[in-house]
């Protein structure tokens, strides 16, 4: 079989601190039914000891396991930074250590690649979330993705900003999309927060992003989490809560989160490479759309988002 035929794939895994979910996901992706992997793992100066354990087992059982522990902290951007910059396959994908895939998540990502159109530089899965080991109903993400194409990169752009949702961070990518210049996505955006929308924007400039409808990665969260996500594509109300708390955390932290994102968005609207006039209406485009979402999240409700 040729190297075109079995393309390296590596999987970088940030991790802190969390030991058992660190062990599932490796168990996960050193159990793939695609075998040419490496498997980087950087741990983020974890205090638990058993982190250190479950690394040292897991390489000296496999080969592919690559083990990097950092001397301090670096924070989440700059070890998943690391993790990429460490890689050297032709695909590449970020694995959390506290989610589940399916054990043929990579071989059929790749058969999708197989199958989409020219110039698909990203394909995911759908996901379920879970909760220990229950599973919250299943619901459609990435519909808007299905069988969406375009070979302009600013339509590309506005879709993207129209129907992104966080699961696309867990995509698989090809490599070469997750840089420019020889730099990183990280170190082309600078972000100041860890909001996806720019990753996401970065990699479509470059080309199409694939959606399967099958289910293959299982998103551990909790019950007030999977119900944002919900509500996020299906609309409706959110369970109500006190005025006064609502109104502080809409205030306080949905506000602020809100106004870092849209500035890392901006920001990076201006380091991808498209006209000026684009440039413009995509920006606009965003504080309109981030501007109603937080609308939404003030009034607790919201129509359909397909």
């Amino acid at each position: 079989m040729t190297d075109s035929e079995n393309p390296l794939v590596s999987i970088g895994i940030p991790t802190y601190n969390r030991p058992d979910g660190l062990r599932r996901t490796l168990e996960c992706m050193r159990g793939q039914s695609y075998g040419n992997l490496e498997i980087i793992v950087s741990d983020n100066a974890s205090p638990d000891p058993r982190v250190g354990e479950c690394l040292d087992e897991c390489r000296a059982a496999d080969p592919r396991v690559r083990v990097h522990v950092q001397p301090e902290n670096r924070g989440a951007i700059d070890n998943f930074n690391f993790v990429l910059e460490q890689a050297t396959g032709e695909y590449f994908l970020w694995a959390a250590d506290d989610d589940e895939w399916s054990p043929t998540f990579i071989e059929d990502c790749l058969r999708e690649f197989a199958s989409a159109p020219p110039g698909t530089v990203a394909v995911a899965l759908e996901a379920q979330y879970t909760r220990g080991p229950g599973r919250f109903e299943f619901f459609p993400e990435g519909r808007p993705f299905y069988a969406y194409a375009s070979d302009r990169p600013a339509e590309r752009l506005r879709h993207m900003l129209r129907y992104n949702y966080g699961n696309l961070y867990y995509s698989l990518f090809r490599r070469e999309a997750l840089s420019q210049d020889g730099a990183t996505v990280f170190r082309c955006l600078d972000l100041k927060s860890f909001n996806e929308i720019p990753v996401l924007l970065f990699v479509m400039r470059q080309g199409n992003w694939r959606v399967s409808p099958r289910v293959g990665l299982y998103k551990s969260t909790t019950e007030p989490t999977y119900l944002q996500a919900r509500w996020e594509m299906l609309g409706g109300r959110l369970p109500p809560v006190p005025m006064r708390v609502h109104l502080r955390d809409a205030f306080g932290n949905v506000l602020k989160y809100h106004l870092l994102a849209l500035g890392d968005i901006l920001s990076s609207l201006g380091r991808i490479r498209i006209g000026t006039l684009d440039v413009i209406g995509l920006r606009a485009m965003s504080c309109v759309l981030l501007g109603r979402h937080f609308l939404a999240c003030l009034l607790r409700r919201k129509g359909r988002a397909f």
